[in-house]
């Protein structure tokens, strides 16, 4: 599992370059004060799962694609 500590803007920014498709995802009905997504991973058949917490995400998954997204600038924030 990969933690990331960033705000909860960029974890998102994150999360949706990392994912291509969301998927449903059950917990099995654990209440808990976390938004999980699961989805496939951009350019493969592999799925990951993003949990956003208060002060950024925990991630389960292949962290190739995960790790150059975070080194990379924001196209729309950087114009």
């Amino acid at each position: 599992m990969y933690r990331g500590y960033t705000s909860k803007n960029k974890t998102i920014c994150i999360a949706s370059n990392v994912l291509t498709e969301i998927e449903p995802i059950c917990d099995g009905c654990d209440i808990n004060e976390s938004l999980s997504l699961q989805g496939t991973i951009r350019g493969t058949n592999e799925r990951a799962t993003f949990r956003i917490l208060s002060d950024g995400f925990e991630y389960e998954g292949n962290t190739e694609l995960l790790e150059r997204v975070m080194k990379a600038r924001c196209l729309k924030c950087s114009l």
